[in-house]
């Protein structure tokens, strides 16, 4: 019986092709022509089209192809299956080539459109298909977990293009393996692979602000943890739920981060590691500094703090990552943003500034050297700070450094918050030294002075 891939490569063979040619004229990355064409994957619907295409099959190729349209499982179906499918999905749509990308991508949802899709995160998960003696090993599950956590390095580091495409090419890989009835001790860390796969997509989405983008991986990050049915993916599920409310807030959206927060407690379970609870906590926090509640705000901060000073070292890679520098940083940030409000509202907001300016200060200490993006967001924080409290050469000088970062760093929220004190600091634009801060920044972005 002849095969997609069979058919493929006589087609290849008979007009002269190579890999790198039909992915040239499909378009599509190489890396995913190439093991389509080896047989380690198998080919999305919409590859399948159009190779087809570009081959002239009239409809061969398209027909030993999946049948089912690329959406066709629920995005927001919880069993192993669509799991399974819609990382697929997802892979694919980020290694064809910019043409053959959905457009447009879907938008990015708020409120019950969101929250009601990750419900069924606190429920029992449906157990994976299994087999007594699977095709994957325990050393290529280690391979596998070992390239995870190598592709999430580059949360402190650059953010490529090219960084993404790994993070795609591996997604579809384990995807792959998926497909197929593993061991269920395998099958569980497969899905935990998939899971911190699509988180870090998630994150790359959310720094280059493709917010619609970084909700879909988010959410599939939870669904595959969730699927793992181990209890490292609660921990780590709860994990992406942070990371998810974070982006929320990051959208103005302090009510979902709340209910999220709430989930991400829930599901984790009362056992779950200090680090994660003290991380959901500051969460919660900044949730209410959006909001001006300033006792509230307290309260949050003091148990994140109680939680910090009794955790262990003995816990999952993923959760060690909350750390005092990270507290302080968020807490700073949460006081600014108190202040912020009490500013806006032509109140006394001096106290609350100068704390601002202490935590941030604190973790700016505390930060390891190789962590310049943490370092850059420190440092504009810190800058929009000390715009709050009058003290403008101290924000154009903490600005200026953060810039100089921003320069190898390459992040889009560091670039979004540069434009964010540009912003900020109209008002300030009186002092000279702002001014020329101001307009360097407008020269940075391409933007009018």
């Amino acid at each position: 019986m002849t095969t997609f891939r069979d058919l493929m490569r006589r087609l290849m063979a008979e007009q002269g092709l190579s890999v790198r040619e039909v992915a040239r004229r499909a378009p599509y990355d190489p890396g995913y022509v190439s093991r389509v064409v080896n047989g380690v994957w198998g080919p999305s619907r919409s590859f399948a089209l159009r190779v087809d295409a570009v081959l002239g099959a009239d409809g061969r190729l398209a027909a030993l192809g999946p049948q089912e349209p690329p959406d066709a499982a629920s995005p927001d179906a919880w069993t192993p299956h669509d799991v399974v499918g819609e990382a697929r999905r997802l892979a694919d749509v980020d290694l064809a080539g910019p043409d053959r990308r959905p457009r447009p991508r879907p938008r990015a949802l708020d409120g019950p459109d969101l929250t009601e899709r990750l419900e069924h995160w606190i429920s029992r998960p449906e157990p994976a298909p299994s087999a007594p003696r699977g095709t994957v090993g325990p050393d290529e599950v280690e391979r596998i977990e070992a390239g995870a956590r190598l592709l999430r390095r580059w949360e402190s580091r650059h953010r490529l293009g090219v960084r993404r495409k790994a993070v795609a090419g591996q997604l579809a890989e384990v995807a792959g393996l998926l497909a197929v009835p593993q061991d269920r001790a395998v099958t569980g860390r497969l899905f935990l692979a998939l899971a911190e796969l699509a988180k870090v997509a998630g994150s790359m989405a959310f720094d280059a602000g493709r917010h619609p983008v970084a909700q879909e991986y988010y959410r599939l990050a939870v669904r595959a943890a969730h699927a793992s049915g181990l209890p490292r993916g609660r921990l780590l599920g709860a994990h992406v739920l942070a990371a998810l409310a974070r982006q929320q807030l990051d959208r103005d959206q302090p009510g979902d981060a709340l209910d999220i927060v709430r989930l991400a407690f829930d599901g984790a379970g009362a056992d779950a590691p200090a680090q994660l609870r003290a991380m959901l906590r500051t969460r919660e926090a900044w949730a209410y500094a959006r909001t001006g509640r300033v006792q509230a705000y307290h309260r949050a901060v003091g148990l994140a703090a109680e939680q910090l000073d009794v955790a262990s070292d003995n816990v999952p890679y993923f959760v060690r990552s909350f750390d005092r520098a990270e507290l302080a940083g968020t807490v700073g940030a949460g006081y600014r943003g108190l202040a912020a409000v009490r500013a806006a509202a032509g109140l006394d907001h001096r106290t609350l500034t100068a704390r601002s300016v202490h935590h941030i200060s604190t973790a700016l200490e505390l930060r390891r050297p190789q962590q310049e993006r943490n370092r850059a967001f420190d440092l504009i924080g810190l800058g929009r700070s000390y715009l709050l409290a009058g003290e403008r050469e101290r924000s154009v000088a903490a600005v200026r450094e953060a810039v100089a970062l921003c320069d190898t760093i390459r992040s889009g929220r560091a670039e979004q918050r540069l434009r964010r004190w540009r912003a900020e600091a109209a008002a300030y634009a009186d002092a000279p030294v702002v001014a020329a801060m101001r307009a360097d920044l407008a020269e940075r972005s391409g933007e009018s002075a």
